[in-house]
């Protein structure tokens, strides 16, 4: 199952390892702001801690649980990722037609 909405994730069964994945481009700054590939990992007091390799440990530092996208596997996760990639490339799309549309109406 993928849990993407606020809804969605605060209902995530704690006690499971899940996996986890963001995406986002800033276009002003002509850089990712947030790109994390599909990680394994736990939610701990609304905080989303990866898996360290040895598959057993947590990472010290969680992010906050809304910051990503779960599901409870990873094929699920990389559809996910896929998912977020394709809605940033559609928005930026959007811009580009709307800006396309103003040079056009634009009367010299």
């Amino acid at each position: 199952m993928k849990y993407s909405t606020w809804n969605e994730i605060n209902n995530i069964e704690k006690k499971n390892t899940i996996w986890a994945c963001a995406f986002d481009y800033d276009v002003e700054k002509q850089r990712f702001s947030l790109r994390q590939e599909p990680v394994i990992g736990l939610i701990v007091k609304n905080k989303f801690h990866q898996l360290k390799k040895d598959g057993y440990s947590l990472r010290a530092n969680g992010v906050d649980v809304y910051s990503r996208v779960y599901a409870d596997t990873k094929a699920e996760c990389d559809e996910l990722f896929v998912e977020l990639m394709n809605k940033k490339i559609s928005y930026l799309q959007d811009c580009i037609e709307m800006i396309n549309k103003e040079k056009r109406d634009y009367k010299i």
